[in-house]
């Protein structure tokens, strides 16, 4: 470390003390929870707590407990969210999770998602999903509908969490399914961040008869110069080129040329 030179960044979590009763650790905690919500920033570096800090600390704590019993019980469902074709074809659809509680209620994908992300939990909840999509597949094959395929989506976790290549191929020899009829969603933001190590990767998917999607198109910092390099078989674009705005025309205009382009 003799010539090494380090930039350090520091962060202040800050807890107004109020009650010169209350526990000094309670106090800690609480400055922790603060300082927890700037951790990866580079612009903010003091947070002070308040209620709502400590309402969502403890409302990630309890998604997080309840993630095995959840998994163990079944209370993640794939719900699938059908693509039509422009001549109104149903061909497939994207197999999306949801939490369904005991009393009948739903826990909200953007509740959970994040929690799972941050904690390593979402590679075992995608795996859990991947194999719920392949045995919906298998149902489907059994009853003589082989046109139909499943999206599902890879979080950019997941590449760091395990080999997705062997998960992946390994479901697709358990349930004797055509690898063509399960497609496999990364956002471009996934793909980009590290497109050295991901195209290899894309590459051997591809090449065994797996079908690539790049989702949310649009969203991050991609352009079509990179695009024509990326061996993709469908390209998803973003919501935000739809919604009204005081570009639509431009918007408009972006979608017909990437369109034109070849991309599904």
């Amino acid at each position: 470390f003799d010539k090494e030179v380090f930039k350090m960044h520091v962060h202040f979590g800050v807890y107004e003390v109020r009650d010169r009763s209350m526990k000094v650790s309670v106090m800690c905690d609480r400055a922790n929870i603060a300082i927890r919500t700037i951790k990866d920033s580079y612009k903010t570096v003091i947070a002070y707590y308040d209620s709502q800090m400590r309402e969502k600390f403890i409302s990630k704590q309890k998604i997080i407990s309840e993630f095995e019993n959840a998994l163990d019980t079944g209370r993640f469902h794939p719900f699938i969210q059908p693509q039509f074709s422009a001549d109104r074809k149903t061909n497939g659809g994207e197999a999306l999770v949801r939490w369904i509680l005991p009393d009948g209620g739903m826990v909200r994908p953007d509740q959970f998602i994040s929690v799972f992300e941050e904690t390593g939990l979402i590679g075992r909840l995608d795996t859990y999903m991947w194999e719920r999509a392949c045995m919906q597949l298998d149902k489907w094959r059994k009853e003589g509908r082989n046109e139909l395929y499943l999206s599902v989506n890879i979080s950019p976790k997941d590449f760091c969490l395990m080999d997705v290549y062997e998960v992946i191929t390994a479901l697709v020899k358990k349930y004797d399914l055509n690898p063509k009829n399960l497609h496999l969603e990364i956002t471009e933001t996934a793909i980009i961040e590290n497109l050295k190590a991901n195209l290899p990767l894309i590459n051997k998917l591809r090449d065994a008869g797996f079908q690539v999607e790049m989702d949310d198109f649009g969203s991050g910092y991609s352009s079509l110069n990179t695009l024509k390099d990326i061996p993709i078989d469908i390209l998803k674009l973003d919501m935000g080129f739809l919604r009204e705005a005081t570009n639509m025309d431009k918007g408009g205009t972006i979608i017909s040329a990437v369109a034109s382009n070849q991309y599904g």
